[in-house]
């Protein structure tokens, strides 16, 4: 097949997977693109279209020609909106509208390919970039020109004190995020170059550091250019803050490194720069060369930051460690509850685990906070880890909950509120793994005194008929008929006929559940007959009750929600609803339509028939 067949059946490829990943069975579809080194072996091992290339350049080109009928010119803007406007038109083609960014990492190596064509005929790409900076108003397809400048610019031929001056004149604090990625670039593909430049700049500012300068020389000594190390420790003298930030650049990868880092740790006393210097610390434990006295010296410093007295520092501090120290759980763990009796600040917890693999942690602290005063709802902090875990995870996860099912531990609910924890649906927990017949008793126990979604609960509830205990069965078919009795009703009855596969187990498990709705309906028809008992007249009141009780709470919270300046609905406007089925923004004339979100849930009857009773109930209940 020729290159050019090969290619569009590529981008086809491409556009309908947003992959640019090949699998190696699929390499002899594109025989004739890996020979031309349009398909590459990356350092992976995996086989990658060359974005860079020029066939990928040339058929993009043609693309634009043939679906926009247009060519692109020298002028880069007029250019960048022709791109702009092929991307936009391949998504919706391949129906990925609605999905930003969806093909970036294509369209921007296509950019970058453009400036380097332009660049080759004689356009002046830095003036352009430099004239860019001074406007007020830029468009929006120029918006990212900076990140595919610096790409491009990697490629570019450029004499040292060009870019030295264009490194100057662009030092600003907002562009040195591409800025530092161009730093780096160049380094691992120009490095011949790179240490001249540096030199370069080294000798031109004799004793000021600036921040591009720093980027540069530690690029060169993770390179393995420890030499340059000496000339760094020589200019970083004035600022304590630009020191910790500078090495906190540096990987570990030579014993000279990993000794000055350790040193200048030790010697420092402060507890300031704190994100840096956890940075640091982090790097150095993760290194070979870190010692068992070295790792308990830096643990030590970890636990000394705790003094630092400016809350925010303490915030940003510890914002490195839940997202750092990866392979130290037992560490992080101490310095969780360092930074808990440093700050209260027990929210820290929901995002705390985000990248533990050990859930024992967790459960833990689940533990301590239960033991220390625990209340309906408390769980809400735990959502995100436990579904964390749930993910990552699971077996062990669903030992350490079944665990707290237990008449040895006083757990109360909380196993329950575990597995209906912020999911739409619960964690499906096999309670048939629970060893005695005690526990698979209070198992039940607890689901069905659950105060709500007992819909979601009955599918893992119902496994405990295949019990091996007698006694289980029966305590369920108990259960169950008192919550059809009480609660539930006809509804449970047909959750049961769903959840359970038609034989003649089925019929024989569910013939006193049915009895006892029979006995509900009996005695249904004779309250009806009597308004003193009616449940219309007496239930009902209870539950308006309930509801407007409810909604009363609610109202006062949204206002209270409203009335802060500072709060998330500061920052949108008011609205006013029209006729019932309409509204609009304040001072603007748009009337649309209102939008409809509902939501449902199964609330135990008991809730609201003797609310002080069941409260009571919920409260002692196992504990």
């Amino acid at each position: 097949m020729e290159q050019s067949k090969q290619l569009e059946n590529l981008f086809t490829h491409i556009f309908k997977t947003r992959e640019t990943l090949i699998d190696s069975l699929d390499l002899k579809k594109y025989s004739e693109l890996e020979i031309k080194g349009i398909i590459i072996k990356n350092s992976d091992g995996n086989y990658v279209v060359d974005l860079y290339s020029t066939e990928i350049y040339d058929y993009l080109k043609t693309m634009i020609t043939s679906k926009l009928t247009i060519s692109l010119s020298d002028n880069i803007e007029e250019s960048f909106k022709t791109i702009h406007e092929f991307e936009e038109l391949i998504k919706n083609e391949y129906s990925y509208g609605n999905i930003i960014n969806a093909y970036t990492e294509i369209f921007d190596a296509f950019r970058v390919k453009y400036l380097v064509e332009l660049d080759s005929k004689g356009t002046d790409v830095v003036s352009f970039k430099n004239e860019l900076k001074q406007k007020l108003n830029i468009i929006y397809e120029l918006r990212n020109f900076g990140k595919i400048f610096y790409i491009f610019l990697v490629s570019k031929d450029i004499s040292i004190e060009q870019i030295s001056d264009f490194l100057d004149s662009n030092k600003e604090e907002e562009s040195r995020y591409y800025l530092n990625e161009y730093l780096y670039s160049l380094v691992n593909k120009k490095e011949d170059f790179s240490i001249k430049l540096t030199n370069y700049l080294l000798d031109r500012y004799k004793t000021a550091i600036p921040h591009y300068l720093v980027s540069l020389i530690s690029s060169l000594i993770n390179k393995g250019k420890v030499e340059f190390l000496e000339k760094l420790k020589q200019r970083l003298t004035n600022s304590a803050k630009e020191t910790f930030w500078s090495y906190s650049l540096l990987n570990i990868n030579s014993q000279i490194i990993y000794n000055e880092l350790l040193e200048i740790l030790i010697k420092d006393c402060s507890t300031e720069y704190l994100y840096y210097k956890t940075r640091i610390i982090e790097s150095l434990m993760n290194s070979p060369f870190i010692t068992p006295k070295d790792s308990e010296t830096l643990s030590n410093k970890l636990f000394e930051f705790f003094e630092n007295p400016d809350e925010n520092e303490i915030n940003s501090y510890f914002h490195s460690i839940t997202y750092g120290f990866e392979k130290f759980e037992d560490l992080k763990y101490e310095l969780l509850h360092g930074y808990l009796n440093r700050t209260q600040n027990i929210k820290a917890i929901s995002s705390f685990f985000y990248n533990f693999k050990e859930p024992k942690y967790l459960f833990h602290l689940i533990g301590v906070i239960y033991s220390n005063g625990w209340y309906r709802n408390s769980i809400s902090l735990f959502e995100e880890p436990l579904s964390h875990f749930w993910s990552t995870s699971r077996d062990k996860t669903e030992e350490f909950i079944l665990s707290l099912i237990s008449t040895k531990q006083r757990t109360g609910l909380l196993p329950i509120e575990m597995i209906m924890s912020g999911r739409e649906k619960p964690m499906q927990i096999n309670l048939l793994k629970l060893n005695t017949e005690e526990e698979q008793v209070l198992a039940i126990a607890m689901i069905c005194n659950f105060p709500h979604s007992f819909d979601k609960l009955l599918p893992i509830l119902i496994k405990l008929k295949d019990s091996k205990f007698h006694k289980v069965i029966e305590n369920l078919q108990m259960q169950l008929s008192i919550l059809v009795y009480e609660c539930y009703n006809e509804t449970l009855i047909e959750w049961l006929e769903n959840l359970i596969p038609k034989s003649r187990k089925k019929t024989a498990f569910l013939k006193p559940i049915k009895q006892s709705l029979e006995l509900y309906k009996e005695i249904k028809e004779l309250k009806y007959k009597n308004n003193d008992l009616n449940p219309y007249y007496n239930e009902k009141s209870l539950m308006d009750l309930y509801y407007n009780l409810e909604n009363e709470n609610r109202a006062k919270m949204m206002e209270s929600v409203r009335n802060n300046p500072s709060g998330l609905s500061s920052l949108f406007k008011s609205t006013s609803i029209i006729r019932g089925n309409s509204w609009k923004f304040e001072h603007e004339e748009n009337v649309m339509p209102l939008g409809k979100v509902e939501s449902q849930m199964y609330i135990d009857t008991r809730v609201y028939k003797n609310p002080e009773l069941y409260e009571y109930q919920l409260e002692r209940f196992n504990k």
